[in-house]
């Protein structure tokens, strides 16, 4: 190669950089959005959010974005969170085309719930509309604990490609290039899964890294922190329209963003000063596999639960003496058994799940003083 083009290629090396870096600037918006109430808390969460994003979307973009070499990674964790993330699950993810065949194979012996869904990551930074859900969605997309049948030694092998095989099998076509794991685990203690997946088919190692690939994939993780903040943004948005209520979302459009069809999502905001106290009640609970109540910051990450109690769910919460639950959220222990930290904020956003449920819950929302609270943690003592 001629000393020309050596520097030609250089400085396209280069021009692509300073295009991800570009691009990267555009999430900045997210911090500026006068729809979203926001302090100096939550804008220094929303900087430390964005660099969270930053982080995952190379992962996903540029390390985990090959399928022809597909590998396990963390949708979120302890510190990568996003969507409402669920402190009771653990995602995992790995880059799928159905140019190949592979099988994913684990023990879930753990989980309360399992479930492996197929879709486009796209979908999650923008959802379908009802004509595209009913072209590219089918019941093939998704299996779970329900429809998995184990192998003679417990675990879970399931076959994933475009064409149908015998046994535990996952349909993809030209529109899947994600599969999400979803494993819910209703007990504290170990949080993690034995999981694995490998190409099974006889098609080579794939294409090789080229310049041009790699710059795509760092166009497109620079696009993702964009795209996923403002997605998420628009829903917290949205959410101060019913402020401390919790409505049952739009389990379609939820759905069509990667959500479980087997869970029911109820989403909202809620705001809470600090002698106030936001009483959440369920009348009653469904008959269900399992559900929980979490409490978020405004960029819809779960507040920190590896410090605080901020959430609770069929094992941990404290029934009623007529079998509905009563929770608190508040700044400052009220003396109930079912009380949510806000861990110093005064403004978030909270995530009820159901799932397995037959049918939907009943929610009743209160904002009351904190002496009405403290009562209230009284009688149950």
């Amino acid at each position: 190669m001629s000393g020309a083009s050596t520097f030609h290629r250089r400085r396209t090396a280069a021009a692509a950089w300073i295009d991800y870096c570009e691009r990267l600037k555009a999430a900045a918006d997210l911090l500026v959005r006068d729809d979203i109430p926001s302090d100096e808390l939550d804008l220094a969460e929303g900087l430390r959010y964005l660099a969270h994003l930053s982080y995952a979307a190379i992962q996903r973009f540029v390390d985990g974005a090959d399928p022809s070499r597909p590998m396990l990674y963390l949708l979120c964790d302890e510190r990568i969170k996003s969507g409402g993330d669920n402190p009771d699950n653990r995602y995992y993810v790995t880059a799928v085309s159905d140019a190949y065949e592979y099988e994913l194979q684990g023990r879930f012996d753990a989980c309360t719930y399992y479930s492996i869904v197929a879709l486009d990551r796209k979908d999650m930074t923008s959802g379908l509309t009802a004509e595209e859900r009913d072209r590219r969605r089918t019941a093939a997309a998704r299996l779970d604990s329900a429809t998995l049948q184990p192998e003679a030694d417990g675990s879970i092998r399931v076959r994933i490609s475009r064409a149908a095989t015998v046994g535990n099998h996952l349909r993809i076509d030209e529109h899947t290039n994600m599969i999400i794991v979803r494993c819910t685990f209703q007990s504290p203690g170990v949080r993690e899964v034995e999981l694995s997946v490998r190409r099974v088919d006889a098609k080579g190692t794939g294409p090789a890294l080229t310049f041009e690939s790699l710059s795509t994939r760092l166009r497109a993780a620079a696009e993702h922190v964009h795209d996923t903040s403002r997605f998420f943004g628009d829903w917290t948005a949205k959410f101060q329209h019913h402020l401390n209520q919790l409505p049952l979302g739009d389990q379609d459009y939820i759905r069509s963003t990667g959500g479980d069809p087997n869970i029911l999502y109820y989403l909202s905001a809620w705001a809470v000063g600090t002698d106030q106290a936001l009483i959440v009640h369920l009348p009653q609970i469904p008959p269900c596999l399992t559900w929980n109540f979490q409490l978020c910051n405004q960029w819809m990450e779960s507040l920190d639960y590896t410090s605080a109690r901020i959430h609770l769910n069929a094992a941990t919460a404290r029934l009623d003496a007529d079998g509905g639950v009563t929770i608190i959220v508040c700044a400052g222990d009220p003396g109930h058994p079912n009380w949510l930290d806000t861990t110093g904020h005064a403004a978030g956003t909270m995530c009820l799940r159901f799932t397995g449920a037959t049918r939907p819950a009943m929610t009743e929302t209160s904002l009351v003083q904190m002496d009405d609270a403290r009562k209230l943690g009284r009688r149950v003592q």
